[in-house]
């Protein structure tokens, strides 16, 4: 995966980021804000003593005074608050501080060299023109912390996105090792597990220990295809598309049927449903079909699945019969890892059911059948909401 190149562009700390060379750090407690709210302050209070001192000024005169030397005095110890609060880093805040700090140093440099002159030949001193340091120091301060912010937000933003780069990686490589070493170390285990079946006279308890490990080994291989599902929602990015939800849940109600052919599932599917999804939204209906169905206490499971649409929205609405949710474990059904009664193995399934809804900016709510059971409902954008793309 690249890696973005240090340009002219980001300066001094970009060009250290980027080559992976550690930044200057601070002992104390806060980073430059409090150096920038100490510096504005004391502009404020020179300004407001020289407004002070010149009193019998037209007030139009006043007014414009106080705005530029008081007002941006201040303002500036508006922004040591933003810049404590926007960047996490005291030395990223460091780093403003020297923008704000060399910006005061060039206007008053550069106001000495206009009146360099006057100074050398004594018609003025260094006395007479506080009044302009502590203008052109503010107008400087502030001038200097807003290119620090933009240049702050950007180094900011280069570290987000190398530690977001990392953490792909991280997941690509968990990724492929459960796919492949994980999966295929399970499948191997089921292969010599029915060999075993096949070729050993069994009694009734070594039976039921095989067919445990076979159900052991089917429910990993399921835990391993649920991960990798919400492992390329997270990486495949915000690509979503048109999905015909009534075709999607009719194909899967079949399949669900063949698979589970001891239990009832009823239908009522609005024809034609269009909704906002992605590639992998098939696994959201494949769980809440499967869990609604492998968990069920009944003696016959019985499984409502409805499909319908309003003028912005469409639903889902999978119903089953089973032992449902006691009082308040309802509302952290899709916290990860979270199990139902009677280990109902909902964790990581309903908490990929909300990963990969709200990837496309759906919800996901569970509520009491009744009399009996759980009833988890899906609502989707449908694709003419001009915020759906």
């Amino acid at each position: 995966m690249s890696r973005g190149e240090p340009t002219e562009e980001t300066g001094l700390l970009a060009d250290r980021s980027d080559r992976g060379e550690p930044w200057p750090t601070s002992d104390l407690p806060f980073g430059g804000e409090v150096a920038v709210g100490a510096v504005a302050i004391l502009f404020a209070g020179a300004g407001g003593l020289s407004l002070v001192a010149g009193g019998d000024a037209p007030l139009v005169t006043l007014l414009f005074d106080a705005f530029m030397q008081v007002g941006l005095a201040l303002g500036a110890v508006l922004g040591a608050v933003v810049l404590h609060r926007e960047f996490d880093e005291p030395r990223l805040r460091w780093f403003v501080t020297a923008w704000y700090a060399g910006g005061i140093l060039l206007l008053n440099v550069l106001y000495t060299w206009a009146n360099l002159s006057a100074l050398l030949t004594g018609t003025t001193t260094v006395v007479a023109l506080t009044d302009g340091y502590v203008l052109f120091g503010n107008l400087g301060g502030v001038l200097g912390l807003v290119a620090g912010f933009n240049r702050g937000r950007a180094a900011q933003n280069r570290r987000l996105v190398r530690e977001l780069e990392a953490r792909n990686d991280t997941l690509e490589l968990v990724n492929h090792m459960l796919r492949h070493d994980v999966l295929n170390g399970t499948q191997t285990i089921q292969g010599y597990v029915d060999l075993l079946g096949e070729d050993l006279d069994l009694d009734a308890e070594n039976e039921r220990y095989l067919r445990n490990i076979r159900q052991g080994g089917t429910r990993i291989t399921n835990l391993v295809e649920d991960v990798r599902v919400v492992m390329d929602t997270i990486t495949e990015g915000g690509h979503r598309t048109t999905v015909d939800l009534s075709e999607l849940v009719a194909e899967e109600v079949a399949h669900t049927r063949d698979r589970f052919p001891g239990a009832t599932v009823e239908t009522d599917i609005q024809p034609g449903v269009e909704v906002v999804a992605n590639t992998t939204f098939r696994a959201v209906v494949t769980n809440l079909l499967g869990n609604a169905i492998e968990h069920n206490d009944a003696e016959t499971p019985v499984v409502a699945v409805a499909v319908s649409h309003g003028d912005n929205r469409a639903c889902l609405r999978v119903a089953d019969n089973g032992p449902g949710f006691p009082d308040g474990l309802a509302e952290q059904a899709f916290g990860e890892g979270r199990q139902g009664p009677g280990n109902r193995g909902l964790g990581i399934g309903l908490y990929m059911v909300q990963v990969l809804t709200e990837k496309v900016d759906g919800s996901v709510t569970v509520d009491d059948n009744d009399p009996r059971g759980a009833v988890v409902t899906v609502e989707l954008q449908r694709p003419h909401e001009p915020h759906a793309g």
